[in-house]
């Protein structure tokens, strides 16, 4: 208790709960009582219609008229700040201090007990310095599960004084509260202390009223920000609604809990919002658990999934997927636009695709030109930001990678390091073989080569291929680590046997893609994750040579994938999926003269063609209990609508170290959404190696 003189003006900020918080009370906040332990509480200050005149409790005359006689209407005071500084709060006044601030031992352990037996969750004890109670009286608040909100005092001290000086010892549900006049510590105030700073937490020692201005005025909007938790989630603990105000409190002072002002300054703001981890939470009851609601998926990428596999069907249940709620480490629940948060992995031609294919410093050695010979090639490319002049002239920070080529008596052998060798298989590779061009520069290319090594070419990769006469055949082995970035883990394997004549090719392509917590290149841990992804792929490549300069190409593949469900993800009860992809295309060497090249191709990339599976939602919580509700929906992962991808090129080489190129593409719906307008993009760029 402090009081400015009654001829002074203080500044008032009355204690308003801001707008944006009117959804997360709204209509299912729960009336909550505060007992507040002060001189009683007026009707005609603070409003008789909030005041819970039935449990009301004078500890002097162990009655039940708590009328506040003091003059100055301290307890009035209180009280006003606690109605005005949360929502849905009703006030029990329990009188342990006479008009003149006069009280005992007796008079304060008596408010204390009683104060224990009442259904109020808070208990504010405003004027807790005065005079000393017993501890068992002060514990008897916190042992019935209330959470005992105490005045650290008003005597600029270095710790909190009387009964706030046993905050330490009430199991975590003891709260000292220091003041604040204009974001800075009250001159008055008592401090945090050392041992009790991890207890301690600051607000507005201001009252709108009577002049008031010390710790008093503080406690009461400590305690209407807990008793607003307990209002907003009835679920919560005790203890758990005083780690929440801890830990959302803004810090002042030194970094971190410090002496004087300890977990900070009080911030209800922050409180009723996600505090912690957030997760979505999954049902036990879909995946083999007990019911009720277990772990879950991350809402950081919710969804990462290649060609749209899962995302096109997942934005036409955009529906059920908007009322999708996640939930944070207090089990507190919050709405969630699950797609929104759909991130699809996306394999269209961009700026950053284009320059990925060309920004490769590649350095070349031979090593042997005999029967025997070996090519080594090392490059490295800037890991961050394309255009960051950071990245552009510093050699930190790149990715690096070799590929080591043997040759030998129509068999080679090729070795790579984050190296991507599926251009070694399929059609791509004929073109090569004819010298059509030195690389096609198609940025749809798993159609004309393979799926079946992975969706990126982190990791290390191994190809080998042997000719018998007209017979070529590739063996093929990929193993992915790229769980840093996206999520991804795999092994692989694909075999390719196919006739090699010099006007065309024909292959025939058997593979096995076995992912480690993804599905078909969507991120593991996530939302819609699952144990593991086993895809068999068959495929038909081919070439035809139509004069010397131009070859015609074109791919066909298909996957049948078993999946594994996990536990806690969204999804279970996959059927098989199955996948395909086709393209033709044509590409010209010797455009303009033997240093330009020129592409064009049709295709549509990955498309999922049967499958289907269930999709278990959160979406409600209940708030006496915190136990999710969950909805369950079927799904189809047919797309409807395939994408189709129609893409050029012409690549021009002024000189070994220099080039032009220009790129242009359509795509209709791209990745399988229908309700996306198409896709048009045109790049033209210069590379020259320095």
């Amino acid at each position: 208790m402090f009081s400015t003189h009654s001829n002074l003006k203080s500044a008032v900020t009355r204690s308003v709960i801001p707008a944006c918080l009117s959804f997360l009370l709204g209509q299912s906040a729960l009336a909550v009582d505060i007992a507040i332990l002060d001189t009683g509480l007026d009707p005609a200050v603070v409003g008789s219609s909030i005041i819970n005149q039935g449990e009301a409790f004078n500890a002097f005359a162990n009655s039940t008229d708590a009328f506040d006689d003091n003059a100055r209407k301290h307890g009035s005071s209180a009280g006003l700040i606690a109605s005005q500084s949360g929502q849905n709060i009703r006030l029990t006044p329990v009188k342990i201090f006479g008009s003149n601030f006069e009280t005992s031992t007796a008079v304060s352990n008596a408010g204390l007990r009683y104060a224990a037996t009442l259904s109020a969750p808070v208990v504010v004890h405003s004027i807790a310095s005065i005079n000393a109670s017993d501890f068992d009286a002060i514990q008897a608040v916190t042992s019935s599960g209330k959470v005992l909100v105490m005045q650290a005092g008003n005597a600029a001290l270095p710790g909190p004084t009387g009964d706030a000086a046993f905050v330490a010892m009430l199991d975590g549900r003891g709260i000292a509260v220091g003041g604040l006049v204009g974001g800075e510590i009250f001159s008055a105030s008592n401090r945090a202390g050392n041992s009790r700073a991890p207890f301690f937490i600051t607000a507005d020692a201001v009252s709108p009223i009577f002049g008031w201005v010390g710790t008093s005025m503080a406690t009461p909007r400590v305690g209407a920000a807990a008793a607003t938790l307990f209002s907003r989630f009835p679920f919560l603990s005790p203890n758990q609604v005083v780690d929440i105000l801890f830990m959302t409190a803004d810090d002042l002072g030194a970094p971190g809990i410090d002496p004087t002002y300890g977990n900070g300054r009080l911030n209800l703001q922050a409180a009723l919002a996600a505090a912690g981890s957030a997760e979505i939470p999954a049902d036990d009851s879909t995946s083999g658990g007990g019911g009720g609601s277990g772990g879950g998926g991350g809402i950081g990428a919710a969804a990462l999934v290649v060609g749209g596999a899962i995302a096109f069907t997942m934005y036409n249940k955009e529906e059920e997927l908007q009322k999708t709620i996640f939930v944070d480490s207090f089990g507190r629940a919050y709405p969630l636009d699950l797609v929104n948060r759909l991130n699809v992995r996306d394999s269209r031609p961009s700026v950053l695709s284009m320059f990925e294919s060309h920004r490769r410093d590649t350095t070349s050695t031979t090593l042997s030109k005999t029967e025997f010979s070996q090519t080594v090639g090392f490059f490295g490319q800037p890991d961050d930001n394309l255009f960051s002049i950071d990245d552009v002239f510093s050699s930190t920070e790149r990715q690096v990678g070799f590929m080591h080529n043997w040759q030998y008596d129509g068999k080679a052998l090729a070795l790579g390091l984050n190296a991507d060798l599926r251009e070694e298989f399929g059609a791509l590779s004929w073109v090569d073989d004819y010298g059509a061009a030195t690389r096609s520069r198609f940025q749809t290319t798993e159609v004309f080569s393979t799926p079946a090594l992975g969706f990126t070419s982190e990791g290390s990769t191994l190809a080998y291929q042997w000719q018998e006469g007209a017979n070529l055949q590739k063996l093929g082995f990929a193993v992915i680590d790229d769980q840093e970035e996206n999520g991804l883990q795999s092994n692989s394997i694909l075999y390719e046997t196919g006739v090699h004549k010099n006007t065309y090719q024909v292959g025939f392509q058997v593979g096995a893609l076995m992912e480690d917590g993804s599905l078909l290149g969507g991120a593991s841990d996530a939302a819609f994750s699952v144990d593991a992804t086993n895809t068999y792929y068959v495929g038909l490549n081919g070439a035809y040579r139509l004069t010397s300069d131009v070859t015609l190409i074109g791919g066909y593949h298909r996957g049948f994938s078993n999946i594994d469900e996990r536990r806690n993800s969204l999804l279970d009860q996959f059927s098989q999926l199955q996948t395909e992809g086709y393209g033709v295309g044509l590409v010209v060497a010797n455009v303009g003269n033997e240093r330009g090249s020129f592409g064009i191709a049709y295709s549509s990339p990955m498309q999922t063609t049967h499958g289907s599976a269930r999709l278990t939602l959160p979406t409600s919580q209940n708030l006496q209990t915190g136990a999710i509700g969950f909805e369950s929906t079927d799904l189809s992962f047919r797309d409807g609508d395939k994408e189709k991808v129609m893409e050029a090129y012409y690549q021009y080489a002024m000189s070994p170290d220099s080039d032009i190129f220009a790129h242009v593409s359509y795509t209709k719906n791209p990745l399988n959404t229908p309700d996306q307008e198409s896709d048009r993009a045109v790049f033209v760029g210069w590379k020259h190696r320095f």
